[in-house]
């Protein structure tokens, strides 16, 4: 049985919530709450408290029961669910107790949540200014359209969009996922609630967005006394938000306290293994990082090693020399390229985003003269936030699209590149033309050679088909047999879907699964095994990493890193975590706004960043160092 924690007593059903010491309610008082589907316990027993102003974190892999505590306290369980126990919330008792017509004028007033993906949470079709008013006038009858559509502006001015009155008129898809994340802050403290919920609120968003959300919430819930309850898997995300931490583990709190005593001296094993598995920093004496599973090991800050600098594991010369980059010996090389995407007609989002009001917004640069090139057997990383030009490069990197300018060459195939006269497509300068590209047979040629690995491996498996016939896939198309005579046969690909599965570390009936049937990290492994079934000499991997859980995390970083070694793969990776590249990369150039703004050894950059740029992303990165309060 898990037992409460903090300066605030747990509810008792049918009595007052206990004080927080200052003779008020606490925000949130949860005990005994129990929830099932069914004959299926997912949360056991589990009691809490959060006081006015306090911000605790509920932290766990997914499965651990932490949305679903969040969810039985807003009284948002799915059908078929229950719940049971006592929760209160700023001194209104027994919440479970209550139906959905007693519960729903409390959401949005006494208490309000902050959900993962604000897509799915906001309507598409309505002007998210229209969206923030209708939460104030559900809660406030005299209200009238235009204050409350007047105190929309002022709440997204609140929560730091640039051009509130604009942003107000914008549709959800013409923001950007930060500025989406900050409509629902603002919708969820509209109305000054006792209690906010934030359930993972920051998981996709890039580092430096995140860090702003996360002083965002931070000062909103100080400055309004509003407890906070986050949940989220990211334990460096909590060492910089909460003052004290629960770990949940099969639906039970284990561990409880202070986040810098829980976090520096874990006495329950599992919060040793995330710890462990959460520090991209330390790895064990192979130099693989930490799992849940082997944290035995495991001392916080100690065993730190870079990939880069750690030469007894591997030797690879970056063309050109350790600066880079180079020109005959690189598998990889781009050189000066640019691609400019043209719009039909202005957006909303110009404005938003600093244009001015009916602006006709007619180019944008994703790629502004970039240059760099990968050895064969290099690990590359690319970082930088989201509309940096990352995913254009790796496009173009695997012929799914054309630069408008530059060269691009891959494993020996000139992708796309000057014409024939130096100049794009052949023309004298001043004539409007396109770079000269690859023909069918080259680019084929390529995508054998270089494979892709999804951020999301759920919307890149098809889910009507068999894990086996998903990683067989590739054998179809005859251009990736090339060197493989056994995939020409149906026996011949079953074989090397065992191989390539067995590789991977998935199970032997695994492929007999589907995509639903199977974990996260097992999804992500599948999509990797699909990626090297044809035996590529490149693979780029897109934020892989990005949607799992810490322990998981580990676990695939641990795979990309022994299969790269064990079949001698150049590695592209793209993210925007410092922490994964610096742990996995040779060698890391760092995007902004579509420029190369800083490249080198990920030992230096790291150490001594020359870009202010770079240091803003070192220093927006939740570490776990950050626990002394």
């Amino acid at each position: 049985m898990s037992t409460p924690t903090g300066p605030v007593g747990p509810a008792v059903p049918g009595r007052p919530a206990a004080s927080d010491g200052t003779g008020h309610a606490p925000a949130l008082a949860v005990d005994g709450l129990t929830v099932r589907a069914g004959d299926r316990t997912l949360v056991d027993d589990v009691s809490l408290t959060v006081g006015a102003g306090e911000r605790v974190g509920l932290i766990g892999e997914s499965g651990s029961g932490k949305s679903m505590t969040a969810l039985a306290v807003m009284g948002l369980l799915p059908d078929g669910v229950t719940a049971t126990g006592a929760v209160d919330v700023a001194g209104e008792r027994d919440l479970l107790a209550r139906g959905e017509r007693r519960l729903a004028p409390l959401r949005g007033s006494l208490m309000s949540m902050v959900f993962q993906e604000p897509m799915t949470a906001l309507d598409p079709l309505v002007r998210v200014g229209a969206q923030v008013a209708e939460v104030v006038r559900l809660h406030d009858g005299g209200c009238s359209r235009q204050r409350a559509a007047e105190r929309a502006v002022a709440l997204l001015g609140e929560v730091g969009l640039p051009d509130p009155e604009h942003a107000a008129r914008a549709y959800p898809h013409q923001l950007s996922g930060g500025q989406r994340q900050r409509v629902l802050v603002a919708m969820a403290m509209a109305n000054d609630p006792a209690l906010l919920v934030a359930d993972e609120p920051t998981t996709a968003l890039d580092v430096t967005v995140q860090a702003q959300v996360l002083d965002l919430m931070g000062e909103l819930v100080a400055r309004r006394g509003t407890g906070l309850l986050f949940i989220t898997h990211d334990l460096a995300v909590v060492s910089r938000v909460c003052e004290r931490v629960l770990v949940m583990k099969d639906g039970a709190v284990v561990e409880a306290g202070p986040v810098a005593e829980v976090f520096a001296a874990p006495r329950h094993p599992y919060t040793r293994g995330l710890l462990a598995a959460s520090d991209l920093t330390a790895t064990d004496e192979r130099g693989r990082l930490f799992t849940v599973e082997t944290a035995d090991g495991y001392r916080p800050g100690g065993a730190a090693r870079l990939r880069g600098a750690d030469v007894s594991l591997r030797q690879v010369e970056p063309p050109g020399g350790p600066a880079g980059p180079g020109t005959d010996d690189a598998l990889i090389r781009l050189h000066q390229v640019t691609k400019r995407y043209v719009r039909s007609r202005g957006s909303v989002l110009h404005a938003v985003t600093g244009g001015r009001a009916g602006q006709r917004a007619r180019t944008v640069d994703a790629l502004c003269g970039v240059s760099f090139a990968v050895a064969p057997g290099e690990r590359f990383g690319l970082v930088g936030e989201s509309g940096s030009g990352k995913t254009t490069a790796l496009r173009l990197l695997a012929g799914l699209d054309t630069p408008t300018s530059g060269t691009v060459e891959v494993a020996g195939v000139r992708l796309a590149g000057p014409g024939p006269d130096g100049w794009p497509g052949g023309g004298p300068a001043g004539r409007a033309g396109r770079v000269q590209t690859a023909g069918p047979r080259d680019l084929a040629r390529v995508r054998a050679d270089l494979q892709m690995v999804f951020q999301d491996p759920m919307g890149s498996l098809d889910p009507r088909m068999s894990v086996g016939e998903i990683v067989a896939e590739p054998l179809l198309n005859p251009a990736n047999r090339r060197g493989l005579e056994e995939a020409a046969t149906a026996e011949g690909r079953r074989e090397l879907v065992r191989e390539v599965l067995a590789a991977v570390g998935l199970p032997v009936d695994a492929g007999r699964r589907y995509p639903h049937q199977l974990s996260g990290g097992q999804r992500q492994r599948v999509s990797i095994a699909r990626a090297l079934v044809c035996r590529p000499r490149v693979l780029v991997a897109d934020e892989p990493v990005s949607a799992l859980d810490v322990s998981v995390r580990a676990q695939v970083l641990n795979l990309l890193s022994d299969l790269a070694d064990e079949r001698g793969l150049t590695l592209v990776l793209v993210s925007h975590d410092l922490g994964v590249v610096r742990h996995l990369c040779d060698r890391v150039a760092v995007m902004r706004a579509g420029e190369i703004v800083e490249q080198g050894s990920t030992e230096e950059l790291w150490e001594a960043p020359q870009h202010d740029y770079t240091r803003r992303l070192q220093a927006a990165t939740p570490t776990l160092a950050r626990t002394a309060r």
